[in-house]
């Protein structure tokens, strides 16, 4: 990897020298400069990450240009990490790429010295051992004033909202007594010219990091290994549990509505006025697909004549880079499912607003084909759709959930009818049956046990 070489020059700014070396086909070694200067205003972390970008932007250049290869003999784990974000962008997706990123940043806080020879399965171990004793803080805002403030001045969560340049559904989600991020709350007191102490309390809050993320850091540590590996710059993968004490999982608790529940918020659902909630989360309901897959269906994958639905693209938010659109989960996640006749219809009566939608707004209407749009006909965000869900909640009188929660009901609904687990498991696109049965061996041993009971009546 090319060195960097951080220099303060005299007008105050700073620059960073970047030197690659390359061993030409004759054996001799060639260097190659460059000079990159840190723009004002930018901070030192985010200078450090460009400018690690920067250099190897330049050593692959260099590499095209010379036909020769970077010598990584001495490469620090930080700098070769960054080479494998790059790779990891062109083979994984976005999301995946981002979320690494995110990771190494802390991980190269502390390995990132490392060159990656030096990464010894105790190095890494250590640091895993470490983060199971670490803390995660959070600081977010209650609303204390905010409801009498904008009350005393006549202001909506939309007005509210659009003074402050945040979304109303956060401002409404602050009124309601949820906690907001400090960095809204902020937003929204300086958009109110309010005191942000009168309308806002601070919520601290330290969580040690949970078996799963502790789990990612790692997962994230062996890849870029195991790239280091596949081009021959270490000989073994430390992190691989070849080495690593295993990160015992935590098994997820199933939050789902039982069959009360469930009808009591179908029933609910069924009387809501707005049809784009309503055939949204009657989809969800039904269908038991995920919240990304919901917002990336199009009106080509549904088959109303046929009654069936075709999964084959998921939409989801990305931080800094919006709502992009991504292959499925996983190959088995490309499905296609029967509709029940119930949702058909509701189906029908939501085809018929969209087009009518559609028309009224004429020129004005966005170019779109996604079931499920903003009021221009732009793709809806899918955290649209959790607000959505809990406004039925509240309407049906129901407690929290999570969205998930509805993917979670629609598959256990099925187990405990009886319904195959086979059948079960494509339906809802996993992998393998076993990541249906071991996700859902409680609900399944209750169908089990219903089975027994209805033998035991038949003979006895």
């Amino acid at each position: 990897m090319a060195s960097i070489t951080k220099n303060e020059l005299k007008n105050g700014g700073v620059s960073y020298r970047i030197q690659a070396v390359t061993t030409l086909l004759s054996g001799k070694q060639k260097s190659y400069a460059s000079t990159w200067r840190k723009p004002e205003g930018m901070t030192e972390a985010q200078a450090k990450k460009e400018v690690q970008k920067y250099a190897f932007e330049f050593e692959e250049k260099i590499k095209r240009l010379s036909g020769g290869a970077i010598d990584d003999r001495n490469i620090r784990f930080a700098e070769y990490s960054m080479r494998w974000i790059e790779q990891s962008r062109d083979s994984n997706s976005l999301s995946h790429a981002v979320r690494s990123e995110e990771i190494l940043d802390e991980v190269n806080a502390v390995l990132g010295k490392y060159t990656l020879n030096d990464l010894t399965p105790s190095v890494i171990q250590r640091y895993i051992d470490s983060l199971k004793k670490r803390k995660r803080k959070t600081v977010r805002a209650k609303a204390t004033g905010l409801k009498a403030y904008m009350q005393a001045n006549g202001l909506s969560a939309e007005k509210a909202g659009a003074l402050s340049k945040v979304s109303p559904k956060t401002v409404a989600s602050a009124l309601k007594g949820n906690n907001i991020s400090h960095d809204a709350a902020q937003s929204i007191s300086k958009g109110l010219t309010a005191d942000f102490r009168g309308l806002f309390a601070v919520i601290e809050d330290e969580r040690p990091l949970s078996n799963e993320t502790i789990a990612k850091y790692r997962r994230t540590i062996r890849a870029v290994l195991g790239m280091a590996k596949r081009q021959r710059l270490v000989a073994e993968n430390y992190a691989s549990t070849d080495y690593i004490m295993p990160i015992k999982a935590e098994a997820p608790e199933i939050m789902c509505f039982d069959s009360t529940k469930a009808k009591q918020f179908y029933e609910c659902l069924g009387n809501e006025p707005d049809i784009r909630i309503k055939a949204a989360l009657m989809i969800l309901l039904f269908m038991g697909l995920r919240r990304a897959e919901l917002c990336g269906l199009e009106w080509r994958d549904i088959d109303l004549d046929g009654k069936k639905m075709t999964i084959l693209r998921n939409s989801l938010p990305v931080p800094k880079h919006g709502v992009i659109t991504k292959e499925p989960k996983t190959k088995t996640s490309k499905r296609s499912i029967f509709i029940p006749d119930s949702l058909v219809s509701v189906l029908k009566e939501y085809k018929r607003w969209w087009f009518i939608q559609k028309m009224e707004l004429g020129d004005r209407w966005a170019d779109a084909v996604r079931l499920f749009c903003q009021a221009s006909g732009k793709p809806v965000n899918p955290n649209t759709i959790g607000f959505w869900f809990n406004k039925i909640l509240g309407k049906a009188g129901l407690e929290h959930y999570t969205l998930h929660s509805l993917r979670h009901t629609n598959i256990t609904l099925q187990l405990t009818a009886g319904v195959p687990v086979k059948t079960v498991s494509a339906r809802a696109g996993h992998s393998r049956t076993t990541v249906t049965l071991n996700r859902y061996s409680h609900f399944i041993s209750e169908s089990d046990y219903e089975a027994a009971e209805k033998l035991n009546s038949i003979f006895c």
